[in-house]
């Protein structure tokens, strides 16, 4: 059991210096990067994109490969706590609740793997989105009919470009959302489940 108390230990700070370093990339007043996980189209991610800035798209490469330490955390942290669980409800209960409390951990864990595998997904999405940008032509001062015309085909161009990755990070990001939101609750109940295993101890 020690080695996976500093195991989940690990995970706990891993985590919160990951979210702490994170949260530092992220400029006040411009998209955070939930919008652009979840963005859905290349026209949305080009409008993200271009309000980000050069500054804030920097600082979103940057981001993401921070997001990999919290993809690690998590992992270790959620994994790590739910082979404790394991642990202590087979040492504790017996019968149907050990069933019960031993099956929830594995889906658990199974599904904490599922989750960062979408993550990673949903990273790299990303990191094409940010790699497909490329500025605007300048606006010409006066304005001209042939510098119009070029700036409106680069949009599309990129608009095109962004389409695919777009799709996939919103698809992969609403998965891992969504399997979550049933972990992190399914998690709280096998601790609930060796609370009333060690009552009915």
């Amino acid at each position: 059991m020690i080695p996976t108390l500093i195991v989940t230990g690990a995970g706990l700070l891993i985590s919160v210096a990951a979210w702490r370093w994170h949260g530092r990339q992220m400029l006040p007043g411009r998209p955070h990067v939930v919008a652009l996980e979840l963005a859905g189209s290349g026209q949305r991610m080009l409008e993200l994109l271009a309000a980000l800035g050069g500054e804030g798209r920097t600082r979103m490469r940057r981001a993401l490969d921070i997001d990999g330490w919290i993809i690690l955390g998590y992992v270790l942290l959620l994994g790590g706590g739910t082979v404790l669980s394991i642990e202590a409800i087979q040492l504790a209960a017996e019968g149907g609740w050990r069933t019960v409390g031993t099956t929830l951990a594995v889906l658990v864990c199974g599904a904490v793997v599922v989750a960062a595998a979408l993550d990673l997904v949903e990273n790299k999405a990303l990191g094409d989105a940010l790699s497909a940008w490329a500025e605007p032509p300048a606006q010409a001062v006066p304005p001209t009919l042939a510098n119009a015309a070029e700036r409106q085909a680069h949009r599309r161009r990129l608009t095109l470009a962004l389409e695919a990755p777009s799709a996939r990070s919103a698809r992969a990001a609403t998965a891992k959302f969504t399997i979550l939101a049933i972990v992190i609750p399914a998690w709280l109940l096998v601790v609930l489940t060796i609370i009333v295993t060690h009552a009915l101890g």
